[in-house]
């Protein structure tokens, strides 16, 4: 029988409907995961066929774990949309079901610093700079001088965690004491604030073809920490194109209309690996599919 192998889930969301979406697609669905939470709870995931409590932080044991199960099923694809597993298990799909998935991208993607390092040259990239892990903070004080508001991160941080807006050099400076202390030995990104919308543009490209498959509008509520708001979720007039022919976003009839308002959980719209989230304002003239483009492309 055919399965599909997901590397951990949480209780609700694009994780869990990816499950349910293999299942009614009538494969056969295997779940590894060290969660107890999960774990204690797995007759309630009934969409998960069979569940295995492995240590997702060794490789070797995801192997074994897959290696034991293709020994009974006809193992088609690895798959997650959890942090930190996407790029491992396209990794470990790629080698072991001989499927086609952009490993390199995914990994970029993983860590925004890898990110902007990757963007860098590209006209709509914003200023930003890493602050490594034992580097002084006075001379990154100076070289921030007059280019406030910030905003400071941690490269692997997901959602609103850890995201922080500095007005100030004092800010700046807590910031960064606060963040080594939290996780020390860590490098942190530090990226010009931009003013303006925030979309999500998500996208699927098979074959060279770019498909938009949502956009979904951002509210950011900035106190101590960015928190991130969906308000309005846009029904997608659907079309793709080819990597290389990119037309201009704002040339296309893109929204036909506002889908649904109000808050919305998180977790209700979309996985983090699976969109691009963006502002639409930028140093020089920015396109969202250029954007994925590049990426798809490995830069």
């Amino acid at each position: 029988m055919k399965a599909i192998i997901f590397l951990d889930t949480n209780q609700s969301g694009s994780s869990r409907e990816g499950i349910k979406a293999a299942k009614e697609m009538g494969f056969f669905t295997h779940l590894l995961t060290n969660r107890a939470s999960i774990l204690e709870k797995n007759k309630e995931f009934t969409e998960v066929d069979e569940m295995h409590a492995v240590n997702l932080k060794q490789k070797e044991s995801i192997e074994e774990a897959i290696m034991n199960i293709r020994s009974t099923y006809q193992v088609v694809g690895i798959i997650s949309f959890i942090d930190p597993y996407v790029h491992i298990a396209a990794e470990l799909s790629n080698h072991l079901c001989h499927t086609n998935l952009s490993v390199e991208s995914i990994k970029i993607m993983e860590n925004k610093a890898r990110m902007r390092a990757c963007l860098k040259e590209k006209k709509y990239s914003p200023y930003y700079l890493i602050v490594q892990e034992n580097e002084s903070i006075h001379p990154v004080t100076c070289l921030l001088k007059g280019r406030y508001p910030l905003v400071v991160k941690m490269p692997n941080s997901a959602g609103s965690k850890d995201v922080f807006f500095i007005e100030n050099e004092y800010e700046l400076r807590n910031r960064i004491k606060y963040l080594r202390k939290r996780y020390p030995g860590e490098e942190i990104l530090i990226e010009e604030y931009l003013e303006g919308p925030q979309f999500i543009v998500e996208a699927i490209v098979f074959e060279g073809t770019i498909h938009i498959a949502a956009v979904v509008e951002q509210e950011i509520t900035r106190r101590k920490r960015f928190i991130v708001t969906v308000t309005q979720s846009w029904e997608v007039i659907p079309f793709s194109f080819q990597s290389g022919s990119i037309p201009s976003i704002r040339s296309l009839s893109f929204f036909r209309h506002k889908k649904r308002s109000g808050p919305l959980r998180r977790n209700e719209y979309s996985s983090e690996k699976a969109s691009i989230s963006h502002s639409l304002k930028r140093p020089e003239p920015y396109d969202p599919l250029l954007f994925i483009n590049d990426l798809w492309k490995g830069c």
